[in-house]
């Protein structure tokens, strides 16, 4: 039987060189790059990376140090964020394995906790699997297509603001926090403590906003603790400009000139928003593969 290995601070650069080796499940390895990246920079320090053989580890996955924990301090939601990467073997008997310890997912302490795990949809069955006999069950879940940029996708001249408003490029405040909560049309808005959460992308994490001449936010977007771009707002009266276009590649330029690769997700059946990406020239990552969000919970918790 394997024994999952936690990965020390020392480990965590080798292990970014093995994810730039590993060519499949292109978004799920963006997201654990820059998670390792962050906990490399102190921005993430509640992270932990546990794998099956090191160096050359099969699979890699992340979650909270605490097992116990029921939020971290990027996501202060009640929903503990779990992400992976299975190596081109896909070798499902050991993914199985894995995610069947306790040292990895604490499926038989804390029953009140949520879990919410990310991944592909050729491993999702496992994972139901050894939720389902482990006592927990799905509770929701979504579907979504990742995309991202290049940076040879981008230049100056393609982001161009409309002649019709005066708007500068700037970036968020703290204080802001609770405008960007307020305009967020998401169902994570209104959980308890996200306002946190929010405070911490706009304090650590790259964001960019347009403001009017006279310091008013009218565009705005943020980047999470693993790379997603997300909570993209336009106000009503600045709508139809193309201001949404000009946030995103403003913030994707900023990723990149700081050696990131900027991603974002869209829920699968929305047509519109897959319709913009195309306009927009996203690559869709994973070849459009959907990527899997289940969230679970124990069939006795409250």
């Amino acid at each position: 039987m394997t024994m999952p290995l936690i990965l020390t601070q020392a480990d965590l650069g080798v292990a970014l060189d093995i994810l730039h080796t590993i060519s499949t499940n292109e978004v799920l390895r963006i997201q654990m790059t820059q998670l390792i990246k962050n906990s490399l920079d102190g921005v993430i320090t509640d992270y932990a990376f546990i794998v099956d053989v090191f160096p050359k580890f099969n699979i890699i996955v992340s979650r909270p140090k605490d097992p116990n924990a029921r939020c971290s301090e990027g996501f202060p939601a009640h929903w503990i964020l779990f992400y992976y990467i299975i190596g081109e073997e896909k070798d499902v008997a050991l993914l199985r394995e894995m995610m069947s310890d306790n040292n990895v997912i604490d499926w038989t302490n804390n029953i009140e906790k949520r879990v919410y795990i990310y991944g592909m949809d050729e491993s999702q069955a496992i994972l139901n699997e050894v939720a389902e006999r482990n006592g927990w069950q799905a509770d929701s879940h979504l579907e979504a297509k990742a995309f991202s940029k290049a940076k040879v996708d981008i230049s100056d001249a393609f982001i161009n603001l409309p002649s019709k408003k005066e708007l500068k490029c700037s970036t968020l405040c703290l204080h802001e926090a609770s405008i960007v909560r307020e305009r967020w049309q998401h169902i994570h808005a209104a959980e308890t403590n996200m306002l946190k959460g929010i405070e911490y992308c706009i304090k650590h994490l790259p964001n960019v906003c347009l403001r009017t001449d006279d310091g008013e936010i009218v565009a705005h977007m943020l980047t999470a603790f693993t790379g997603e771009i997300l909570m993209l707002n336009v106000v009503e009266s600045h709508r139809r400009l193309g201001l949404g276009t000009a946030v995103q590649l403003l913030l994707c330029k900023k990723i990149l000139e700081h050696n990131g690769q900027p991603f974002w997700m869209v829920m699968a059946n929305n047509e519109q928003s897959l319709k913009m990406n195309q306009k927009l020239e996203a690559k869709a990552l994973d070849n459009g593969k959907t990527v899997y969000a289940y969230r679970y919970r124990h069939t006795k918790a409250s």
